[in-house]
């Protein structure tokens, strides 16, 4: 039952008093299997959907969707699932298709109401379930907020879009900047060899040569693998001393010190160890796992620590390869393909060291690497210039809209 809001001229509603949940089902042709929209099309933050699709046809009833409806994932709240469905089709029955009743609530602005954090934080709290947790329809439905006049919705919707317009703009060009520098990668590290004796597919172009990767490390110690195992039971975690670099911190082509926790060694147990000890400069590459051959160009500000054994080091010999130049052809490398053929074939897959080591770079000049880095990232550079301008945009509109539709 609506009531007097907490601003003047707006009314006090409950979710369901306003909106409806999409209830018609059908099993999806083959053809539209194809544009199927699952919980794992839905991206947190996001009210596009940019990816869909099912590889298998789909057997069992799905929920009918209409091009505008707000998608909602029931299923694991915690990740904050929404998005505005951008075709007729079929959407996963772990989630819920909302239209607002136009009267009330225009469905414009209805996916700026589900993505507040008091909504988000409503579905969380009434969610429930022992493994995967989910919320009800009908807990939802008694969620209340604030509601303004038709007219002010409007307004309220028109500039929220306005601005989700820029982020998505400003995003798409970030990943356009990415592929472009992608691109621009595999264009000017030329000459990778074809087979594991050298043959090449193209002459390589003057003054180039190619060595082997154990022949452009620094020294003994200049390729080694990490001394823990990947799970680290052998590590004492502590508060402070000699940092360990596991594989999470390492994306393809860049390190991430945030993305887990991190674990450290007493000075005992690094000198024990010394061999593997990384700092600033070196290049660290996953070993283990679904994305063995990522690999990330440590910052110069990271303190010396030492490796876990899902990774390796690779020290550049900076008198005869640049180390972001080498760090641009290991990701090339890895995009193209070409690291594949050093992965064992075993269940969990895994790079061979032995075989790594013989892995042969394309090296030009000391110079002209300096130049190939430079044009590589000038063109990353806009990339990265790009998304912190979305971030800001992006921070922009929610603080927008929490502050307009806060409950």
């Amino acid at each position: 039952m609506a009531e007097l809001g907490s601003k003047k001229g707006w009314t006090r509603v409950a979710f369901g008093d306003v909106v409806d949940r999409v209830v018609e089902s059908g099993v999806p042709s083959l053809n539209q299997s194809r544009t199927y929209i699952g919980l794992e099309h839905l991206d947190s933050g996001s009210l596009s959907v940019r990816r869909w699709g099912s590889d298998v046809p789909l057997v069992v009833p799905k929920t009918r969707i209409r091009k505008g409806d707000v998608l909602f994932a029931r299923r694991n709240t915690h990740l904050r699932r929404c998005a505005i469905a951008p075709f007729d089709g079929f959407f996963s029955p772990d989630g819920y298709a909302f239209r607002s009743r136009p009267s009330f609530l225009l469905q414009e602005l209805l996916p700026y109401v589900v993505s507040t954090d008091q909504f988000m934080d409503y579905a969380v709290e009434h969610s429930a379930g022992t493994h995967s947790k989910r919320v009800k329809w009908s807990d939802l439905a008694h969620y209340e907020f604030d509601l303004p006049s038709i007219e002010k919705q409007a307004q309220i919707a028109l500039r929220l879009a306005a601005i989700d317009d820029v982020v998505h703009a400003l995003r798409a060009g970030a990943r356009l900047a990415r592929h472009t520098t992608d691109a621009l990668r595999a264009f000017l590290v030329k000459g990778e060899p074809t087979t594991a004796d050298g043959a090449t597919s193209g002459r390589l172009p003057r003054r180039w040569r190619f060595e082997k990767l154990a022949g452009v490390v620094d020294g003994k110690y200049g390729l080694v693998d990490g001394p823990f195992g990947s799970n680290l039971k052998s590590v004492h975690y502590r508060s402070s001393g000699y940092p360990v670099l596991q594989s999470a911190f390492i994306a393809n082509g860049s390190f991430d010190p945030n993305a887990a926790s991190w674990a450290y060694v007493d000075e005992q147990k690094f000198r024990e160890q010394s061999r593997s000890a990384v700092r600033g400069g070196d290049i660290a590459m996953v070993k283990v796992g679904v994305n063995c051959g990522a690999s990330a160009l440590l910052p110069d500000e990271l303190p010396v620590g030492i490796l876990a054994g899902n990774c390796l080091k690779i020290t550049p010999d900076r008198t005869v390869c640049n180390p972001r130049y080498l760090i641009h052809y290991l990701v090339w490398l890895r995009q193209a393909g070409h690291l594949e053929r050093h992965v064992t074939s075993t269940q969990q897959r895994a790079l061979t060291l032995g075989r790594l080591r013989e892995q042969l770079i394309a090296l030009p000049p000391l110079a002209e690497q300096d130049e190939i880095v430079d044009r590589i990232e000038s063109c990353a550079g806009s990339e990265i210039a790009l998304q912190n301008r979305a971030e800001e945009a992006s921070t922009k509109m929610v603080r927008m809209r929490e502050e307009w539709l806060k409950a």
